[in-house]
């Protein structure tokens, strides 16, 4: 059961009142960072099995929704870098082509190289995700 003070302290979180020594008082340092805003997480002192996070900024989550939120901001930032791995291709491709009308051979051997990488690292990427969907979402 929570203390009132305890309950008042996360009143004055959650209305964004409260500073980062009062979440302090809440609970311990997870070393974690809450999801939507980068700050430190503090682990609320809790006398059952139900675990809660607060950062300074007021944001709370029970732990099951911190798992979720932090799948998926995974999620999001893998499609992010597979996005930028492919743009990349297109974009060397295009370079590539330039290099080849104006004979530099040099770059076009650079270029290649990139675009064999950037190739490698969506695939890879791709594959993440993919096993990532079923691993990660089934166990919630």
């Amino acid at each position: 059961m929570d203390s009132p003070n305890q309950i008042r302290i996360e009143s004055e979180m959650a209305a964004m009142d409260s500073s980062e020594n009062a979440v302090q008082k809440l609970g311990k340092l997870s070393y974690m960072t809450c999801p939507e805003c980068g700050g430190s997480l503090w682990q609320v002192d809790e006398k059952s099995n139900f675990v809660r996070f607060r950062c300074h900024v007021g944001h709370g989550y029970a732990a099951q929704d911190l798992l979720t939120e932090e799948i998926q901001q995974l999620d999001k930032m893998l499609g992010g870098a597979l996005r930028a791995s492919e743009e990349i291709v297109k974009t060397a491709r295009l370079l590539a082509e330039l290099a080849r009308k104006d004979g530099s051979t040099v770059t076009l051997d650079r270029l290649d190289a990139r675009i064999n990488a950037s190739m490698e690292a969506a695939a890879t990427l791709r594959a993440l995700i993919l096993r990532g969907n079923s691993a990660f979402h089934n166990v919630l």
